[in-house]
């Protein structure tokens, strides 16, 4: 197990994307993705699997501050 995990945000514009390191126990942001009406570029989702093989990957669900779905949420899932 690498003990790299990518985690991303989905965004209608742009996707967050980060990378976490289990051994160091730290995380940090990498830069963001385009999106077209919320759907990424899948090669560059491609690229980036294949650059950290990550352990797992992470997506964010939208949410709204306290917690409640939003528009956006059904889409994130």
């Amino acid at each position: 197990m690498s003990g790299t995990f990518l985690g991303f945000d989905f965004g209608t514009k742009s996707i967050g994307v980060a990378v976490g390191q289990r051994i160091t126990a730290t995380a940090r942001p990498l830069p963001a993705l385009k999106a077209q009406d919320g759907k990424p570029d899948w090669n560059v989702i491609e690229k980036l699997l294949k650059e950290w093989q990550p352990e797992a990957v992470i997506v964010g669900l939208p949410l709204n501050m306290d917690g409640t779905e939003q528009p956006l949420t059904a889409r994130g899932a």
